[in-house]
């Protein structure tokens, strides 16, 4: 129960290889709902198949020379590995799928999250606050801000649309009352 320094070090290296896979879990995702709206369940689950055994290889090979770090980045690794063969599968599979529609907004999120995972590698190094937990409530904040933020700045057509999706919502909730 009691959450000291060597936990932050621990949770702040595993957060670090975690949030380089952030944008290939909404790819996957993505992705994988695709494949059930075209009925097709079976190749997302091969996928996932082939995703577990390789974090499982991964990350008993990566733990013995890294610990915790390793066990991450397997699981990093093993993301966007799936998140590839998904895409190149539905490249293959949907003959009119042009996916460098997508590459801008790719590379924004992309750009936004390397600069996010440095933000969050300087705020480790050169943080003074002592108290653990509000170092990792401040970080996690801090790291969501400026991803955000550079998405804006990016102006990334995905967060736009959802900007104007939840401002309709809460329009509409607004009129309601």
């Amino acid at each position: 129960g009691y959450f000291d320094n060597i936990a932050v070090t621990y949770t702040s290296i595993a957060l670090t290889y975690y949030a380089i896979q952030f944008v290939f879990v909404a790819i996957r995702e993505v992705l994988i709902r695709g494949f059930y709206a075209l009925k097709d369940t079976k190749t997302p689950l091969i996928g996932q198949s082939i995703s577990i055994i390789f974090n499982i290889i991964l990350s008993i090979a990566l733990s013995r020379k890294f610990g915790i770090a390793g066990i991450a980045l397997s699981s990093t690794i093993s993301c966007i590995m799936l998140a590839i063969l998904l895409l190149y599968i539905s490249n293959k599979k949907i003959q009119n799928l042009n996916l460098n529609r997508l590459l801008p907004s790719i590379k924004k999120i992309t750009i936004s999250g390397g600069i996010s995972g440095v933000i969050l590698l300087l705020f480790k190094h050169y943080n003074t606050i002592s108290a653990p937990i509000l170092r990792f409530i401040l970080a996690t904040v801090l790291c969501f801000l400026a991803y955000i933020i550079i998405l804006i700045l990016l102006k990334c057509d995905e967060l736009l649309l959802l900007k104007s999706i939840v401002f309709r919502k809460f329009k509409k909730r607004k009129n309601k009352t």
